[in-house]
């Protein structure tokens, strides 16, 4: 996330400048200008710590602002006597997971991390991290401002969408594909593929439960490239089961309603973990346990029916 970078800003955080490097003698310094020398721990107090504690911004002594990582912003105006909230962040359970996605190794920490008040123009700028800077100006305005690569995303909208659920995607395309090697079980028998089915269905389910904990850090694409390895394998043996049992054991429309079951609950599944992201669904876990249901409910659903029209 650039912890070797350091920004500027002249006008009250409005806009922000990148910081020329350089190294003196006592150590790493940030030119300014080429001229004035900045340490880092003097551009940055406490930059990257999310302190639990509430803080307290001092601006003129009567105006005050408190706030603490992911919590409201509260401000005073009597020097303490009392306090009302002026900014409430609205987001997404699933922020943590778009801004780790997109910078690797970085730990995400909803702000404010630290604020600052700029005398010359009235403005005070509150440190948020992975999503930039939130300034409130002299006018009581707010505004989001980026700094470098860090900047707001409104995941609630679904900005990032792809990005946040490229696991839960992938799982959704295994979920269809057992889904239709499951339902040719109705033509396609034998305790071998019972193994091998049960096999993968034990595999996935784990991977339904331990994806928020294994989609992260250096294990993210070893474990993406064994599932994409996954469907890939499964979708050439239901080509080649579906190509032995059309017509000989089932018909065309037949098949058809199966792949299209299949279809249906890769869509059914993926469903919650969207609502997940667009904030209508609170908790991830509910969201993995929506999606299971309704796909398990689905394949229930078409298997009954394929039995009755086929008559047992």
């Amino acid at each position: 996330m650039g912890s070797y970078e350091g920004y500027v800003s002249r006008d009250g955080g409005l806009s922000w400048e990148l910081l020329e490097t350089g190294y003196g003698s006592n150590g790493e310094s940030y030119l300014v200008d080429g001229e004035t020398r900045v340490k880092f721990s003097e551009l940055a107090p406490g930059a990257g710590k999310a302190e639990a504690t509430r803080r307290i911004l001092d601006v003129d002594g009567a105006v005050q602002y408190r706030y603490a990582p992911g919590e409201p912003i509260e401000r005073t105006d009597d020097g303490g006597a009392t306090w009302q909230k002026v900014y409430t962040r609205k987001g997404s359970p699933a922020e943590k997971t778009y801004y780790e996605q997109m910078y690797p190794n970085y730990r995400f920490y909803p702000g404010p991390l630290d604020a600052v008040a700029d005398p010359k123009t009235g403005n005070v700028v509150f440190a948020m991290g992975g999503e930039g800077v939130l300034v409130r100006t002299a006018d009581g305005a707010w505004t989001w401002v980026e700094v470098g690569v860090a900047r707001r995303v409104e995941v609630r909208r679904g900005e990032g969408l792809f990005l946040i659920l490229q696991g839960e995607l992938l799982l959704a395309a295994g979920f269809g594909l057992l889904a239709i090697m499951t339902l040719l079980t109705r033509w396609r028998r034998g305790l071998v593929r019972k193994i091998f089915l049960a096999l993968y269905w034990l595999l996935w389910g784990l991977n339904v439960i331990l994806l928020s904990e294994i989609w992260t850090g250096y294990t993210q694409p070893l474990d993406a490239t064994l599932m994409v390895g996954g469907c890939i394998y499964l979708l050439i043996h239901i080509g080649i089961e579906l190509a032995m049992t059309i017509p000989k054991e089932a018909t065309v429309r037949e098949a058809g309603c199966v792949v299209l079951t299949g279809l249906i609950v890769a869509a059914v599944f993926l469903g919650p973990y969207i609502l997940w992201v667009l904030a209508v669904i609170p908790w991830y876990g509910l969201a993995a346990a929506l999606g299971v249901a309704l796909g398990i409910g689905v394949i229930v659903w078409a298997a009954q029916r394929t039995k009755r029209k086929t008559g047992g």
